[in-house]
Protein backbone atom coordinates (compact mmCIF):
# COMPACT_ATOMS: atom_id res chain seq x y z
CA UNK A 1 0.00 0.00 0.00
CA UNK A 2 0.86 3.06 -1.34
CA UNK A 3 0.28 6.47 -0.59
CA UNK A 4 1.37 9.99 -0.68
CA UNK A 5 0.90 12.63 2.14
CA UNK A 6 1.79 16.35 2.28
CA UNK A 7 2.64 17.39 5.36
CA UNK A 8 3.13 20.70 5.38
CA UNK A 9 6.86 23.14 6.50
CA UNK A 10 6.09 22.55 9.95
CA UNK A 11 6.21 18.70 9.48
CA UNK A 12 9.06 19.14 6.61
CA UNK A 13 11.39 21.10 8.56
CA UNK A 14 11.19 18.45 11.93
CA UNK A 15 11.90 15.77 9.44
CA UNK A 16 14.91 17.40 7.80
CA UNK A 17 16.42 18.49 11.26
CA UNK A 18 16.39 14.68 12.07
CA UNK A 19 17.61 13.69 8.96
CA UNK A 20 20.41 16.24 9.56
CA UNK A 21 21.42 15.22 12.91
CA UNK A 22 21.41 11.65 11.91
CA UNK A 23 18.81 10.19 13.49
CA UNK A 24 17.38 7.83 11.05
CA UNK A 25 17.92 7.38 7.15
CA UNK A 26 15.27 8.45 5.42
CA UNK A 27 12.00 10.46 5.47
CA UNK A 28 9.93 7.38 6.07
CA UNK A 29 12.01 6.10 8.97
CA UNK A 30 11.31 9.75 11.47
CA UNK A 31 7.51 9.67 10.11
CA UNK A 32 7.34 5.58 11.05
CA UNK A 33 8.84 6.36 14.39
CA UNK A 34 6.90 9.54 14.98
CA UNK A 35 3.55 7.35 14.10
CA UNK A 36 4.74 4.28 16.73
CA UNK A 37 5.27 6.78 19.28
CA UNK A 38 1.95 8.53 18.65
CA UNK A 39 0.19 5.07 19.28
CA UNK A 40 2.28 4.46 22.23
CA UNK A 41 1.14 8.09 23.76
CA UNK A 42 -2.70 6.99 22.74
CA UNK A 43 -2.29 3.36 24.31
CA UNK A 44 -0.76 5.46 27.80
CA UNK A 45 -3.48 7.79 28.00
CA UNK A 46 -6.30 5.24 27.27
CA UNK A 47 -4.60 3.49 30.07
CA UNK A 48 -4.35 6.48 32.42
CA UNK A 49 -7.90 7.29 31.96
CA UNK A 50 -8.75 3.57 32.55
CA UNK A 51 -6.64 4.16 35.69
CA UNK A 52 -8.55 7.11 36.91
CA UNK A 53 -12.08 5.53 36.05
CA UNK A 54 -11.14 2.80 38.15
CA UNK A 55 -10.32 4.77 41.12
CA UNK A 56 -13.01 6.84 41.09
CA UNK A 57 -15.12 3.94 40.80
CA UNK A 58 -13.11 2.61 44.39
CA UNK A 59 -13.84 6.15 45.64
CA UNK A 60 -17.41 6.29 45.38
CA UNK A 61 -17.90 2.68 46.51
CA UNK A 62 -16.86 4.45 50.09
CA UNK A 63 -19.99 5.83 50.22
CA UNK A 64 -18.73 10.22 50.09
CA UNK A 65 -17.83 10.35 46.45
CA UNK A 66 -16.02 13.32 44.95
CA UNK A 67 -19.22 15.91 45.73
CA UNK A 68 -19.80 14.29 48.93
CA UNK A 69 -17.04 16.39 50.56
CA UNK A 70 -17.92 20.45 51.02
CA UNK A 71 -15.30 21.06 53.26
CA UNK A 72 -12.25 19.16 52.48
CA UNK A 73 -10.28 20.25 55.73
CA UNK A 74 -12.99 19.44 57.55
CA UNK A 75 -12.11 15.68 57.42
CA UNK A 76 -8.87 16.13 58.43
CA UNK A 77 -7.94 15.50 62.08
CA UNK A 78 -6.96 18.42 63.88
CA UNK A 79 -3.36 18.50 65.84
CA UNK A 80 -3.50 17.30 69.23
CA UNK A 81 -2.04 20.86 70.37
CA UNK A 82 -5.55 22.17 68.88
CA UNK A 83 -4.51 24.38 66.44
CA UNK A 84 -5.36 24.36 62.75
CA UNK A 85 -2.36 22.90 60.45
Amino acid sequence: MSRAYVPGPKADAIVASQLEKGYYSDADDVVRVGLMLLRQSEAELAELGRLIEAERAAYDRMGEGYAGIADPEATLVPPRDGRRA
